[in-house]
């Protein structure tokens, strides 16, 4: 069974920058402020992925409006 890009619990920092079109350095920037959750696979500290709650979390928090200048 081949699942589709909805059905997947975990992201890889390339697929989580894709499914929210913006950079992997984007992605990068907002695991290391808290702003997206990492689940580490695996030994060592460089193998993470991120939960697809966590990408929906953010993109709920995000305002609606723009922000004023």
């Amino acid at each position: 069974m081949h699942r589709t890009f909805m059905e997947r619990i975990l992201y890889t920092v390339r697929d989580a920058a894709t499914a929210m079109s913006i950079s992997t350095d984007s992605v990068y920037d907002l695991c290391s402020t808290g702003l997206l959750e990492r689940r580490y696979i695996g030994k060592g500290t460089r193998n993470f992925r991120i939960p697809a709650v966590s990408l929906l979390a953010y993109v709920e928090s995000l305002p609606i409006d723009p922000l004023p200048t």
